[in-house]
């Protein structure tokens, strides 16, 4: 009953802030308000709700895809930093000095450029001031920030909160009115089913109503091989039958590990703390005592690879109290043909925009040249 009343309320608080953000669209859409396109490679993954997606295993998906053949840069505002401007990630850098996404990719990946700013225009010319042989920029996070027009566009939407079944905020969780999908190239479908039918393909596929231009995929997680964070001790997942497991996260929706665990443990006991939390000993404290209060002999703690960069802070109290604390990679997969036609269009948008800006410089050589002779 209570919720029956408070929604409709909700929906009328939706609609000033849908209607600023209706405005703002309609005067970057007609030029009045300035976005910039670069003629450096950039490609932004975001979404139009607020968290749960999996923006962040994606975008490892596109580093992965991309650094054999190319210079990787990734910009991010660095959510839930205790610093602010551009900062590079190096040596010294910690979840603290550039947030908990960007320190995990840089860990996973060393030789890419990874770096954070609130200012996405600003930042970019600076990062190619600072890696000149930098082939393509990564924006992660940045499908409202519309300063920056990325070359490709990716939109993910999850498959079971999908944006055209969402509302505004307060109302729903879109950060803008679901008709901004438009301005997406691509747009994937993220953490679907591992038996998702043609059928069930077909169905999503009228609903979201993509545009001419426009190309939809569908992913969905896997889990790799579980690893200690202190110790070097990998673990099969078929060893776990008879182990308890405690999840101890703070990620926007752990549904789905949750349900990926059920069955191949004995049981999971979610831990769960608000996205982007920052543990104190308060929290190893509670660890601990759930812990220490599950009966079975056979026990372990499970967190998330982004979590780890948060948790690595209070290392002394973890390993006083003898925690022991397991990461749980997870991955994006896409079925055969999806994964050729998506890895087959961002490889295609590289090679058109390079080809352009070699073009450009040839240009420009053989106009010096004539103007020089």
């Amino acid at each position: 009953m209570v919720k029956i009343l408070i929604q409709p309320f909700l929906f009328l608080l939706s609609l000033p802030y849908g209607l600023v953000n209706v405005l703002r669209n309609y005067l970057y859409d007609k030029g009045y308000i300035k976005s910039t396109k670069f003629a450096h490679p950039v490609i932004s993954v975001g979404n139009l709700s607020v968290g749960g997606t999996g923006k962040t295993p994606h975008i490892e998906y596109l580093i992965a895809l991309l650094q054999p053949m190319y210079s990787v840069a990734t910009l991010s505002r660095g959510y839930g930093r205790k610093t602010s401007g551009l900062r590079f990630a190096d040596s010294e850098s910690t979840s603290l000095t550039i947030g908990d996404e960007p320190m995990m990719y840089h860990r996973k990946y060393p030789m890419v450029t990874v770096s954070v700013s609130e200012n996405r225009l600003i930042a970019i010319p600076e990062i190619l001031a600072n890696s000149p042989a930098n082939q393509v920029i990564l924006l992660d996070d940045a499908y409202q920030h519309r300063s920056v027009r990325a070359g490709l566009s990716i939109l993910l939407t999850a498959y079971d909160k999908p944006f055209y079944e969402d509302y505004v905020m307060p109302a729903g969780m879109l950060r803008e009115p679901k008709s901004e999908y438009k301005r997406a190239d691509i747009i994937i479908v993220t953490k679907c089913k591992n038996e998702m039918t043609e059928a069930e393909r077909k169905a999503m596929l009228q609903k979201i109503q993509a545009y001419s231009y426009q190309h939809v995929y569908f992913s969905s997680f896997t889990y790799g091989t579980i690893y200690g964070m202190f110790v070097k001790e990998f673990m099969p997942m078929d060893a776990l039958k008879n182990v308890s497991v405690i999840l101890f996260t703070a990620i926007a929706n752990d549904e789905a590990m949750i349900t990926y665990l059920k069955g191949k443990v004995k049981e999971v006991y979610p831990l769960k703390f608000g996205d982007h939390h920052y543990f104190d000993r308060f929290d190893i404290e509670s660890l601990n005592n759930t812990f220490n209060n599950i009966q079975e002999e056979q026990k372990m703690i499970l967190t998330t690879e982004k979590d780890a960069t948060r948790i690595v802070l209070l290392r002394e109290i973890i390993l006083e109290k003898k925690l022991p604390i397991y990461i749980l990679p997870v991955k994006v997969s896409f079925s055969e043909k999806d994964k050729k036609s998506f890895e087959a269009d961002v490889l295609d948008y590289m090679d058109h925009t390079l080809q352009k800006i070699n073009n450009r410089n040839e240009a420009t050589d053989e106009s010096m040249h004539t103007f020089n002779v």
